[in-house]
């Protein structure tokens, strides 16, 4: 049974930028960063968590450098007189797997315990949300949940109500000039651990039904508590689940048992009071994710509304946009505006609303995002190795700091030409596990680093040979060398200009800016730089430099990964995406209180796509307030039907004050004679005049 891990262990009921944005905006403080049990500062929430596909130690020569360098010397020594021929892979990967068992069993004995931590943690924060919630009583409500590779968010989005209250809303809806968009109050849990894909794997459908639920459960409980003054609109709210790479990658048929399974849960109104729709709950394309990407971005940066309306394709250099990068856990996307719509592959029509569309390159790089590539970096180091350098002795990794060490497990294998593929075709690899097993084709090895510093070049050319640049040979032919790597076609990137802002980079992209403590707009050539002079240091001085970064602090376990997530996000840039040494990038986690993500343009797009209600407005003031808009708006029929009502209107009142006054007249005389007061003519008018 899978078991469910919150980010940060705590499960704070926000992440902390989003919490204290909205803290800032209502007079109030900040959270204080989470402390684990020893008391050191946990990741961020943002951070990726590591794979549940291997796990990873590294020994800290700064905490136990007497027995690490005891043991060092004491392997070194007894393992020099070892031939190959003396091991046994086979019974040392069973070995390995049974150390596998016993820590996932300790593990397992923890959880319970940091459960209930959590839980707690959770309650109380639900508790203060419910006495704070933060949201506009007259607005309505969307949430979107991010089912990520390596895990599972909540956003709860607050926008206008979809309604129109006269002629003229309709005809400015229908004509692509009324758009709905996210107000700033948006909000967004932490992430639960580990990614809904790690549930692929049960077949049971009563068992996969109860994981799901259980696992989704702190994300609906967090959009109940955020919401709980508006219960009883529930049902108005629209729900959406869209599940990305780590579900792409998964096998067709395991992919639709977990989405038919959430659909399942959310169509039970006890247990997801919001308003779902088959649809909503689906896995979204790569260049859905890349193009929700690029209209969150320009939504943020107040490119996207004010061009979207009207009908037509947006064009023209006056519309400045920014191009958008994002790397997940499993893919890895890009994506900007073609204003000529010169796109011959990859071209993603955007429409907001009713109108007007956007022409925009987007691409997702599958198995490009930074774990993916971490574990195809690590089993390319194994690859050839043999079974004494694998599983003894340790094999070099150039983007370790000195000193450090990396066990880990994976099922990536190579064919005979060095191409990456699933398929265990290696004896010692496949045979300690049984085909159909969840282990079967894994196989654990060690990474080390005996030298006296890592190597940042020499890290870079292994990051850079992950891209598989070798396969664009037809892609060159094709079209003519406008390509990106790994065979992909890719228009020549925009330049700065009045048409163009520049790249805007989010998620890993992001915490890679926040280890190498690059200025959040930097060029490639500061990449390069940073990472050259922090990624040479040992382990000592890794950690000195990592206690003394004021903008994250990282766990040792993902410290020993950041110098080549480094590496890989310089060579993408530079190598993939094909962008100059001078070029500079703008990376950042918020915008104006809002989370930079796919999920905001997605639910900008999916909000505009809802049905509008037509509640027709009456009073004074609503027909004083039409019939001004009417006039002024339509002035040249309008206005004469004016002119014709008041002159109608002056005819009647006349006539009218012509009755009365002759009756008057007859009046007077009569009461003259009868001895009755003469009523003066100017009150009766008067009178009159008011009634008409």
């Amino acid at each position: 049974m899978v078991s469910i891990e919150i980010i940060e262990m705590k499960h704070p009921i926000e992440a902390d930028d989003s919490w204290n944005a909205y803290l800032d905006r209502h007079g109030g403080g900040s959270i204080d960063d989470d402390v684990d049990e020893e008391g050191r500062t946990t990741i961020a929430a943002e951070e990726e968590p590591s794979s549940s596909s291997y796990r990873r130690r590294l020994s800290n020569p700064n905490a136990k450098a007497e027995k690490d360098n005891n043991k060092q010397q004491h392997d070194k020594h007894h393992h020099h007189s070892i031939d190959d021929d003396d091991i046994d892979p086979i019974q040392l990967e069973k070995l390995k797997f049974a150390e596998d068992l016993r820590t996932q069993q300790v593990q397992q004995a923890s959880q319970s315990k940091k459960q209930s931590k959590a839980e707690k943690k959770r309650l109380e924060a639900y508790n203060a949300v419910y006495q704070s919630p933060g949201i506009a009583r007259t607005s309505v409500h969307g949430l979107m949940i991010d089912a990520g590779s390596t895990g599972s968010r909540m956003h709860v989005y607050e926008f206008e109500p979809r309604v129109l209250n006269s002629k003229i809303e309709v005809a400015a809806a229908v004509s692509g000039r009324k758009l709905t968009f996210p107000g700033t109050e948006s909000r967004w849990t932490a992430r639960l651990s580990p990614g809904i894909s790690e549930f692929a794997d049960i077949e049971d459908d009563a068992l996969l039904e109860e994981a799901i639920a259980n696992y989704l459960e702190p994300l609906l409980s967090f959009a109940k508590a955020v919401l709980a003054s508006k219960e009883s609109e529930f049902s108005n709210f629209p729900i959406f689940l869209k599940a990305t790479a780590g579900l792409r990658i998964i096998p067709s048929k395991k992919r639709q048992h977990v989405i038919s399974t959430v659909r399942k849960l959310f169509a039970n109104d006890t247990y997801c009071p919001f308003w779902d729709e088959t649809e909503r709950v689906r896995v979204i394309s790569g260049e859905e994710e890349a193009v929700y990407g690029w209209a969150g971005v320009n939504f943020l940066l107040g490119n996207l509304m004010k061009n979207s309306e009207g009908v037509g394709e947006a064009y023209g250099g006056a519309i400045q946009t920014f191009g958008a990068l994002d790397m997940g856990g499993a893919s890895s996307q890009i994506s900007f505006f073609q204003p000529d719509g010169d796109v011959m592959s990859g071209l993603f029509k955007l429409q907001v609303g009713q109108g007007r569309h956007w022409n925009v390159y987007a691409h997702s790089h599958l198995m490009f995002g930074i774990n993916m590539a971490e574990t195809r970096r690590k089993a390319r180091l194994a690859m050839n190795s043999t079974a004494k350098a694998r599983l003894v002795e340790g094999i070099y990794d150039p983007c370790l700091p000195a000193g450090g060490r990396i066990e880990f497990k994976t099922s990536v294998h190579f064919d005979n030409n060095g191409i990456d593929t699933w398929n265990a075709s290696v004896d010692d690899f496949s045979a300690v596990t049984e085909p159909g097993s969840a282990d079967y084709g894994h196989y654990h090895a060690v990474l080390v680093n005996n030298e006296n510093s890592g190597d940042w070049e020499q890290c870079k050319t292994l990051a850079r040979g992950l891209l598989n640049k070798e396969s664009n040979a037809w892609c060159e032919f094709s079209h003519h060398s406008s390509c990106s790597f790994v065979g992909v076609y890719q228009p020549e990137l925009p330049t700065q200009a009045a048409s163009f802002g520049e790249f805007l980079a989010f998620s890993n992209y992001y915490h890679v800016w926040q280890f190498l403590q690059l200025q959040p707009r930097s060029s490639l050539e500061q990449i390069d730089q940073q990472g050259q002079q922090v990624c040479s240091q040992n382990w000592k001085q890794i950690l000195e430099y990592n206690a003394k970064n004021t903008n994250v602090t990282l766990s040792e376990e993902d410290l020993a990964t950041y110098c080549f997530r480094a590496a890989y996000v310089h060579e993408m840039l530079a190598h993939g995406y094909g962008f100059q040494p001078n070029d500079r990038i703008t990376a950042t986690n918020v915008v104006n209180g809002q989370k930079v993500d796919w999920a905001l343009g997605s639910i900008l797009y999916e909000i505009n796509t809802l049905p509008w209600d037509y509640i027709e407005v009456h009073g004074a003031n609503h027909i004083a307030d039409h019939m001004e808009s009417t006039m002024f708006q339509n002035w040249g029929s309008d206005f004469t039907r004016y002119l014709a009502g008041v002159l109608v209107v002056s005819i009647l009142a006349l006539l009218q004050i012509m009755r009365v006054y002759r009756r008057q007249s007859r009046s007077s005389t009569r009461r003259w004679k009868e001895g009755y007061e003469t009523l003066h003519d100017t009150d009766e008018i008067e009178t009159l005049t008011l009634k008409v």
